[in-house]
């Protein structure tokens, strides 16, 4: 298990997909600019957060969330009728 964090780490950091930032007094967390620029991320566009196990927080495009929640809610759907 310590390998694949270590690979999975070492993926994002090839990716330039890394930053560091800190939360301010009302909880906000700024994303560094180059990340925001990689990723076109637009002022006001909404983020799911999600976080794991204590120590990981996540951030995803609701327009790609939406999609994925889509594909699981129609698999669902399909299984009860």
């Amino acid at each position: 298990m310590k390998c694949m964090k270590k690979h999975i780490f070492e993926h994002f950091v090839d990716d330039k997909l890394t930053g560091v930032t800190s939360v301010g007094q009302r909880g906000q967390i700024v994303i560094p600019a180059k990340i925001r620029q990689d990723l076109k991320l637009q002022k006001g566009e909404k983020l799911f957060v999600f976080a794991k196990n204590r120590h990981f927080i996540g951030l995803i495009k609701i327009e790609e969330m939406s999609g994925f929640l889509k594909k699981i809610l129609s698999k669902i759907e399909g299984g009860q009728k």
